[in-house]
């Protein structure tokens, strides 16, 4: 191959290329100085086809032939020398010193396009999140022929999604949108949406249509599969059975699984072998991602090629932690099968941890993550339990029915204990007519009627309480509804799918035979839930409902010494918003019905998030919530929002009712904690005085202070390993007041955590991010160009730039503050810019302002023409400019004075010239370099300019302060003048550089698969 460097005008005459190529087959491809522009992997073929472009495609060749003497041009005896365009000037340009800075800055901008710092989205990489990207790129690219597998057990709040965009857009940017990604990211059904916001806030899709989208129903799942598809987990994993998948097509086969909230995917068992996967103790969830990556779940599927696993709480226990690992590890390049009892946990865990594994284990901590100023990002957590009185005879009426249902089943040989204790004293703490409700359902699941005949002639005492009951309970629930006119409303049971309409329940007794009663009866007895299966006798029917009607009654009375629980909790909420005008609240109740009342109570102030709301609804609600204009300060939530929202506008979270899983205790206080609150956050923990569940709690907080466990997270990680045999313990002992076993289950329980912790750091990947361009030294270099002076070409690309003031949080241990802070703005071509990422995180500004950065390039086709452009010119201004300044004609040439030189860089004392270049196929290139990602580097050189005395080339960070020194000095008032003797030595060190390059350049080849190509764009001397 006879490839030269030759510098190739446009028709207009406006910009150069500096081209590679082979004039005598103008089919061969050739590269341009910034083809680094196009995203592509790290294959040699692909690499070179996709940045190359034909030699005889390259221009309009006709056209330009007219202006210019083009086959001068393409004669290997005046092929390119570097600076040469400026060198070679007959009436040198006074701005020759400004031009060159700004093309020079121009290839620096572009060199940094999939850095991730300024690629243009609505989300600027933290540090920890940058370097998460950073590894996986690396990490793609060693291991490129096998499985690879990432668990992200990165901390609530910390930016999973965001981080897994990133990995995402950058595959998306090496397949150049010229190859389909298919990528099937699965997570609770309740969260697509809000997901492929994310997802679509740092992936931009070719010309502005997005690759991001929402399968509404699992199973239409593979009718095509290009791109991201977003779907529920809790679907997929109905299909894990042979029967169900009749129903699935065949041949689907992602090459990206992406699990979220993989903490679903569980197992108690021991998982020695795969056929041990479908027992009773291994979630659905798990089964359904086994399936997948195996290439199991569709029939002639194949497992995908990369699988990311992400979770704030990866496991809760031992059994959970080495299951969760043996299924991230299975058939990939170190492990065959994870299944096999011969692995034991310790090498499982040794594997992991090795620096060359195909499997990435990321865990970071909010306590260990930072700002690119090396501040905190999150604010204060505190956990507050506010003392809830009730009256004597509430908690007597709660002690009654809780000592009933127990007698009920010690009557029938069965245990009533802790955890199912706890269960209903949830319901009855929540408000009297969830307590009524609960206590309906049980005596309809105990009770048993032949046939629907039966029922109807059934006017016993219990019969008919349980008629009254439903009827009473529907007219509790519309005296919370000022607009009911009625009196009653529908009773739903959501968990059972059933409802007892309001007009059959309106009907008068006892005419009204409310045959829905039936119905029900039918439907829980043939469910499969907790409840034992005894049907309980007539009078411990009647006894129960009789109850349950005067809990219900509690409700009416607002007495002082008698309320119902609602009331308590009602006149506290309605305390702490009224002492906290400027705060948004964030409430949790593990009731419907509850739900309803606290809405129904602040009909002006709240919203309600719930599993039965259609996507539409939900949206409304959260935007409700985080107007700034709206009223709406409350939103009422269930389990529909426990994983996967942001709700970083309110600050307070108040858990109406306590879950007994500590792990969701964590995930909702995070829906608040997180990145982008601007405010100390409390969570409130309602617990009523005199109840076992306050008696319970006291005592844990009691034991854990006694222990020297004060770290509220690991208070709630113990908690969540418990098993039920040991919560029962805990349970009965507290209720007896001995202690010592409480002490030795919670100290070996912190004992496992902190194993497991161990075990986590010893297998996590150290991560630590390179240096790129930040957005604030974008702006400072768009700043600097306009003080240049842009090219008359260049005019229409001018931008005024402006401070806008806004409060910027500070978080301290004690407490948040906010100060005052300036964001740096640009106005071009009528958009305006941010180049400040935490004014798009923290601040709370109306106005559309958009962050500022650069999209990737694309090969564009137009009559015949092949280039690398950016994006349509309205879609990527930034983009546009830097184009135009990479391109610029005479502009390769510069000085530096020594003195200058050697302040900033001692080691480079020698130099007496500074040779730039590109380097457009980094990715393949097997030369030795600083940073296997500096498209743009300078070679230094001393009197001996047969080689560089820094053969690896200047790294990124060096780059970029060379460039702004030469920036700085073309600002200087007035220009040096050059002597002539200046040019003429360095046009004979130009000759001898462009030796070094051709005896240095490698370009593969069918035999010799080495890559090394500099193209030089820019000579600067050293003036002594």
């Amino acid at each position: 191959m006879s490839y030269h460097l030759f510098e190739i005008p446009s028709v207009s005459g406006h910009h150069a290329d500096l081209v590679l190529a082979d004039p005598d087959n103008p089919n061969a491809p050739a590269y341009s100085h910034y083809a680094f522009t196009i995203g592509t992997p790290a294959n040699p073929n692909e690499l070179t086809q996709r940045r190359g472009i034909p030699l005889g495609s390259f221009r309009d060749w006709e056209k330009l032939s007219g202006n210019f003497n083009i086959e001068e041009m393409l004669t290997p005896e005046k092929a390119y020398l570097p600076g040469g365009s400026v060198l070679e000037e007959k009436d040198l340009n006074p701005a020759f010193q400004a031009n060159t800075a700004m093309r020079l800055g121009a290839l620096e901008l572009l060199a940094n396009i999939f850095s991730g710092r300024i690629t243009a989205s609505d989300k600027d990489p933290f540090p920890h999140q940058l370097a998460l990207q950073q590894h996986m790129k690396a990490h793609l690219k060693t291991h490129q022929a096998g499985s690879q597998r990432l668990l992200i057990a990165d901390e609530v709040g910390l930016g999973k999604t965001i981080e897994v965009g990133l990995v995402l857009r950058d595959l998306l940017v090496a397949q150049g949108y010229s190859k389909p990604l298919r990528c099937l990211y699965l997570t609770k059904g309740g969260l697509l949406d809000d997901v492929r916001l994310k997802l679509q806030s740092v992936i931009p899709g070719a010309d502005g249509e997005s690759i991001v989208q929402v399968e509404k129903a699992f199973v239409e799942y593979g009718t095509r599969t290009d791109g991201i598809h977003i779907a529920s987990m809790d679907a997929a994993r109905r299909y894990v059975k042979k029967a169900q998948k009749k129903r699935l097509p065949t041949g689907v086969k992602p090459e990206i699984l992406i699990i979220d909230e993989a903490h679903h995917c569980a197992s108690e068992d021991e998982l020695t072998s795969p056929q041990r996967i479908g027992l009773k103790a291994t979630t659905r969830a798990y089964e359904a991602a086994y399936q997948m990556i195996t290439g199991e779940f569709w029939q002639d599927s194949a497992p995908p090629k990369l699988v990311i696993f992400m979770s704030a709480t990866p496991f809760r226990s031992k059994p959970q932690f080495i299951n969760l690992l043996r299924l991230l590890t299975n058939k990939t390049l170190e492990i065959e099968n994870a299944y096999s009892p011969q692995l034991t946990d310790r090498e499982l865990v040794k594997v992991l941890g090795s620096d060359d594994s195909s499997t990435a284990v990321i865990w970071r901590q909010q306590d260990d993550v930072r700002s690119w100023s090396d501040k905190r990002l999150f604010p204060k957590l505190t956990i507050e339990r506010p003392s809830l009185q009730t009256s004597e005879a509430y908690l007597q009426l709660i002690e009654d029915i809780r000592e009933k249902i127990k007698e009920v089943h010690n009557n029938y040989g069965e245990r009533f204990g802790g955890f199912a204790i706890r269960q209903l004293e949830t319901r009855l703490t929540s408000s009297t007519i969830t307590g009524a409700m609960w206590l309906f359902r049980w005596c309809i699941k105990h009770q048993d009627w032949k046939n629907q005949d039966e029922y109807r002639q059934d006017t016993s005492a219990s019969t008919e309480n349980l008629r009254k009951l439903i009827k009473g309970i529907s007219q509790k629930l519309a005296a919370y509804d000022e607009r009911n006119k009625s009196g009653h409303v529908t009773v739903s049971f959501p968990s059972d799918d059933f409802s007892f309409d309001a007009k059959s329940l309106g009907q008068p007794l006892p005419g009204n035979k409310i045959i829905d009663i039936y119905r029900f009866n039918e439907k829980v007895c043939r469910g499969d839930d907790e409840d034992a299966t005894f049907v309980a006798a007539n009078e411990e029917i009647t006894e129960l409902t009789e109850l349950a009607l005067k809990l219900l009654n509690f409700a009416d009375f607002h007495s002082e010494d008698e309320t119902g629980v609602e009331n308590v909790k009602l006149t506290w909420l309605k305390d702490v918003l009224a002492k906290h005008p400027e705060s948004k609240f964030l409430v949790f109740t593990e009731s419907l019905q509850t739900c309803e009342i606290i809405i129904k109570a602040l009909p002006r102030e709240s919203e309600k998030l719930t599993g039965d709301m259609s996507l539409a609804q939900r949206e409304e609600a959260v935007a409700k919530l985080r107007d700034v204009n709206s009223p709406v300060r409350v939103l009422v939530a269930t389990s529909a929002a426990d994983e996967g929202f942001d709700f970083q506008v309110a600050n307070r979270v108040i858990h109406w009712d306590l879950s007994p899983n500590p792990a969701v205790l964590m995930q909702r206080n995070g829906r608040v904690a997180r990145l982008g609150q601007i405010s100390d956050v409390i969570a409130y923990y309602l617990i009523i005085a005199g109840t076992h569940e306050q008696r319970r709690e006291q005592a844990l907080v009691d034991r854990f202070t006694k222990l020297g466990i004060t770290d509220e997270r690991m208070r709630l990680k113990i908690l969540g390993s418990l098993s039920i045999e040991q919560e029962e313990k805990i349970f009965q002992d507290i209720e007896e007041e001995e202690f010592s076993l409480i002490d030795d289950i919670l100290k070996q329980a912190e004992a496992d955590q902190k194993d497991m912790e161990e075990k986590l750091g010893e297998l996590q990947t150290k991560l630590s991010e390179q240096w790129v361009i930040s957005r604030e030294q974008l702006a400072e270099r768009l700043r600097r160009w306009m003080e240049l002076g842009l090219p008359g070409v260049d005019q229409s690309h001018e931008l005024t730039f402006s401070d806008k003031e806004w409060n910027r949080p500070v978080f301290r241990d004690e407490g948040t503050v906010m100060e005052t802070a300036q964001a740096k703005i640009a106005v071009i071509k009528g958009r305006k810019f941010t180049f400040d990422p935490e004014f798009k995180v923290f601040g709370r500004e109306k106005e559309n302002i958009l962050l500022a950065g650069l999209y990737p390039w694309f090969k564009n086709e137009w009559e015949g023409v092949i280039e690398h452009r950016p994006l349509p010119r309205n879609a990527d201004p930034i983009g546009r400019l830097a184009c135009s300044l990479a391109r610029q004609r005479k502009a390769d040439f510069t000085t530096i004075s020594a003195n200058q030189l050697f302040e900033a860089f001692p080691n480079l004392r020698d130099a007496q010239y500074l040779l730039f270049v590109t380097h457009p196929l980094r990715e393949v290139e097997n030369h030795t370099s600083a940073s296997t990602d500096s498209y743009l580097t300078f070679y230094a050189f001393s009197s001996d300019l047969s080689q560089p005395s820094n053969p690896q080339g200047a790294s990124a960070k060096d780059v970029y302060q060379m460039i702004s020194l030469l920036e700085e000095d073309a600002l200087k008032p007035g220009s040096p003048s050059l002597e002539t003797a200046v040019f003429e030595v360095a046009k004979e060190a130009s000759k001898k550089l462009t030796m070094w390059l051709e005896q240095s350049r490698k370009l593969g080849g069918l035999t010799k698969k080495s890559y090394f190509l500099p193209i030089p764009v820019t000579l600067v001397a050293v003036l002594p």
